[in-house]
């Protein structure tokens, strides 16, 4: 080692060798970055409640239960419409707090208030709605009322249509759940001054609530006249007072209507049921509202891409309800 410490102390040429060593070693340049690139995301929401966003005021809906007053005892619902923008799935779920106005804040239950949550049926689709007498026994209700409006049946996607009354007729639904692109609405004929054709212009189907909890839609044998009985069911099913959910027998909308446009309907319905809707409209007449729905299980719902549907919060009201002013909030959440 000393020998090589002598060598460098004693020759010059040794020293600018070792010199340009140095050089060479701290003037080396190495490159970090090839390049950079910035991009800049304006994210609109994927999902829309009641159309709107965050930022537009899906914060801060606001709806009366019931109307003013509410009535303890009764069952209220809400229909608020849903739509993924995404390009994939959306799983969502919804949680609900309570608080007494001047008594407590928000609590995550309250004693005399229970909320279910419903798929239904979007809002710029028509409902079925029926109005008439009816006999209430108990919670329940039974007899024959007519349509009061035309309505739409709610088609499953990706299902073969069965009537030769659509232009779609062994085609698939699309995205629309619309069986019957060809009419607006659907079932053109179901009330007075309907839009259907000269002889089949409304007034022709019914719904018929039965005291065995069994409920139907039925096209009627003479055009406005429930006690001339009905000629076909398309829907029927079971009804739970209860809960004011009425099931679907056989998920479709069925018609044996042999003779009529050349032959029968079959078209399978998104939704397995019904949300009922009853109105007291005095002097034992009652508005009757169907929305197709299905009860939600653990209070959660997945949408598909680009899906526009609806949901439902329904909030019964024990029947010994204290009388105050109750706020009832409930939230939209993503879910994993």
């Amino acid at each position: 080692m000393n020998k090589i410490k002598n060598l460098f102390k004693g020759s010059p040429i040794a020293m600018v060798v070792a010199g340009i060593l140095v050089a060479g070693v701290a003037s080396a340049a190495l490159i970090h970055v090839y390049g950079t690139l910035t991009g800049t995301a304006e994210v609109e929401q994927s999902v829309l409640i009641g159309g709107l966003d965050v930022n537009t005021g899906s914060l801060e809906i606001t709806y009366n239960v019931g109307g003013s007053p509410a009535m303890a005892g009764n069952t209220y619902g809400k229909l608020v419409d849903i739509k993924n923008q995404a390009e994939i799935p959306a799983k969502v779920g919804f949680t609900t707090q309570y608080m007494i106005e001047g008594e407590h804040g928000w609590w995550d239950s309250e004693s005399g208030i229970t909320t279910s949550y419903y798929e239904t049926m979007p809002s710029n689709k028509r409902v079925m709605v029926f109005e008439g007498e009816l006999e209430k026994t108990g919670g329940a209700y039974s007899g024959i009322i007519l349509a009061t409006q035309d309505f739409d049946v709610y088609a499953k996607i990706g299902s073969t249509v069965v009537s030769p009354a659509s232009s779609i007729d062994g085609k698939l639904v699309g995205p629309d759940h619309d069986a019957w692109p060809n009419w607006d609405p659907d079932v053109p004929d179901a009330a007075l001054g309907g839009t259907g054709d000269q002889i089949h212009d409304g007034n022709w189907y019914a719904l018929h609530l039965a005291q065995n909890n069994t409920w139907s839609v039925c096209y009627l044998n003479t055009q406005g006249t429930t006690t001339a009985g009905c000629h076909w069911y398309p829907l029927s099913g079971d009804i739970d007072w209860e809960s004011m959910y009425a099931t679907e027998n056989g998920q479709n909308w069925a018609e044996d209507a042999e003779g009529w446009d050349g032959g029968t309907e079959n078209v399978k319905l998104e939704l397995p049921g019904f949300y009922v809707e009853v109105k007291d409209l005095g002097n034992g007449e009652y508005r009757v509202t169907l929305t197709p729905a299905e009860l939600l299980e653990n209070n959660e719902m997945i949408l598909e891409p680009g899906e526009l549907t609806g949901f439902t919060i329904v909030n019964n009201l024990a029947i010994n309800l204290a009388p105050k002013t109750y706020k009832i909030r409930t939230n939209v959440v993503p879910e994993d």
